[in-house]
């Protein structure tokens, strides 16, 4: 790990033009995580402006590789809820400038411990219950306010601030659930993606965004009028991993293109073409 003392020669290095050299200097600032800008404001002289801008560009375009690299590592898993969490894990890791990795699952696993402990035999124990806990009593929420940020389709983002999009909520939802054995999916529905899920021999629509909200599938479907058909066909259609993901990295081009961050706009595109090459040529659907 580097150090304080080690930053004066890394920043006299930042303009070698080896790659070698210039994954070393890398590595040693990636090893510093989120100490790297206190780090920075410590050493005497500090960095001047081209220097951090240098480091930032490095540190950037080492994301955006290891990013492209890992992302084709999900694909070709057999379980689905596995290929959903790995891929999440990929963008979270990205998303939260490589601070993030393997937390996804830790505060996954975390989540599933405090419903344990929530629960303490005194509720049903099912997947409404579960809703219950996440969207009530912990307090998650639709991220109404900045809703096209980026972080909100980080999942290590939107567990620790309890607020998200529908989709990133119904994926802790889903992810949760199968920590604890319960049959949740997704329900790719326009405009406003939705959680599933069979209990007490029914089957319900749980709005994650707007509070958990408990719906079951006759009363949902009494309210599609002419559409009801249709909308009957997504509820029996459950979006899996691929379909998540493709509306995920969709809302993440948007969010790019909001802000006018044509870099990682181009990325997430790059992704969804890559995503969609995958899907049409992976045995998983």
């Amino acid at each position: 790990m580097a150090s304080v003392n080690d930053m004066p020669y890394i920043l006299q290095l930042l303009d070698d033009p080896s790659p070698v050299v210039r994954q070393e200097i890398v590595l040693a600032l990636l090893s510093l995580g989120p100490e790297l800008d206190t780090v920075l404001d410590t050493i005497s002289p500090p960095p001047s402006n081209q220097q951090r801008k240098l480091i930032n560009d490095m540190l950037n375009e080492h994301a955006r590789h290891t990013l492209r690299e890992c992302w084709s590592s999900w694909y070709g898993l057999d379980d689905d809820k596995v290929r959903l969490e790995t891929a999440l894990s990929c963008l979270a890791r990205y998303l939260g400038q490589n601070h993030t990795c393997n937390k996804v699952h830790e505060l996954l696993d975390d989540l599933a411990i405090q419903y344990h402990e929530w629960d303490n035999m005194k509720h049903p124990g099912d997947a409404l219950d579960l809703a219950r806990f996440l969207f009530q009593a912990s307090g998650f929420k639709g991220a109404k306010d900045n809703y096209y940020s980026p972080q909100n389709s980080n999942l290590v983002h939107v567990i620790q601030n309890k607020s998200g999009l529908p989709i990133s909520l119904t994926c802790i939802y889903i992810l949760v659930g199968h920590r604890l054995n319960m049959p949740i999916g997704g329900c790719n529905w326009p405009g406003h993606f939705l959680a599933l899920t069979y209990a007490r021999n029914n089957l319900f629509v749980v709005d994650c965004f707007n509070g958990g909200k408990i719906i079951d599938e006759e009363s949902f479907l009494k309210k599609q009028g002419p559409s009801r058909d249709a909308a009957s066909s997504l509820l029996h259609h459950e979006a899996g991993a691929e379909i998540i993901m493709q509306r995920i990295l969709a809302n993440l081009t948007k969010a790019y293109k909001l802000m006018q961050d044509s870099t990682n706009q181009l990325l997430m595109a790059d992704l969804l073409e890559i995503h969609e090459r995958m899907i049409n040529g992976a045995p998983h659907s």
